[in-house]
């Protein structure tokens, strides 16, 4: 009997130490060295092991052996404003949501093939959302469902929506250096204005070296529509420029 305690101590506390690194697999807290030192440990199972673990509704082993997958998605989602450990934790809850739902549902497909929607939705809310925060002239104001919804949906379809959001949102900062510029006649097209926005987004400003080093200090300390507005401003700049050679 003592021995059989024993035993059931040690299982017992094998699985509470599982859950407590669950738990605290914090990228913000943690860092991504030892994040990456976690995922190391674990390697994508087997169709066959996945299956066992799956039908035993092995929460941990799955979460710990998949964890690659979310680490995978917020590589794509990563944007030059918000910082990639931010980016991480957001896609690794939107993995926990679909591990779970995957484990409620019946299960002909493998865990990565589902996980990574869910990583991917968690990652495109949260940069809706903040970028919903920024660009909307009413703050404090959360992004409506049906916006969100439809964004998701047309991203599905292959769109870039983060930045056609924006430049419909900033609509009005074009308008107002397109008149600064309207006896130049130098139009920009659609096309130029989503460039802008992308270019903030990703911090690349259309200055040279030189200026960069000037700037770097001072584009710290700007708004987001400062950003943008300098970096139309920059464009518009560069092609009287041209012309004028």
């Amino acid at each position: 009997m003592v021995l059989l305690a024993i035993q059931m101590s040690c299982q017992s506390n094998h699985k509470y130490e599982q859950k407590v690194e669950i738990e605290k697999i914090i990228c913000s807290e943690i860092g991504i060295e030892r994040l990456k030192e976690i995922m190391a440990k674990y390697d994508i199972p087997d169709t066959t092991t996945e299956k066992e673990w799956s039908n035993k509704e092995d929460y941990e082993k799955l979460f710990l052996h998949n964890l690659i997958y979310p680490y995978g998605v917020a590589r794509k989602n990563y944007f030059h404003w918000i910082s990639k450990e931010e980016t991480i934790d957001v896609s690794i809850e939107g993995f926990k949501k679909g591990l779970y739902k995957y484990l409620e549902e019946e299960r002909d497909f493998r865990v990565g093939e589902y996980v990574v929607w869910w990583s991917m939705k968690y990652c495109i809310k949260d940069l809706s959302e903040k970028l919903w925060a920024i660009s909307n002239p009413l703050k404090n104001r959360s992004m409506p469902n049906n916006e969100l919804e439809k964004l998701i949906d047309e991203y599905k379809e292959g769109h870039l929506m983060p930045t056609k959001i924006l430049k419909n949102h900033y609509q009005f900062l074009f308008e107002i250096i397109d008149s600064k510029y309207s006896d130049l006649s130098m139009p920009t097209t659609e096309t130029d204005k989503l460039q802008v926005i992308s270019n903030v987004l990703n911090g690349d400003f259309s200055m040279d070296d030189f200026m960069k080093d000037q700037y770097e200090n001072y584009l710290n300390k700007y708004d987001f529509e400062d950003k943008v507005l300098l970096e139309y401003c920059l464009m518009y700049e560069r092609r009287i420029k041209e012309a004028s050679q």
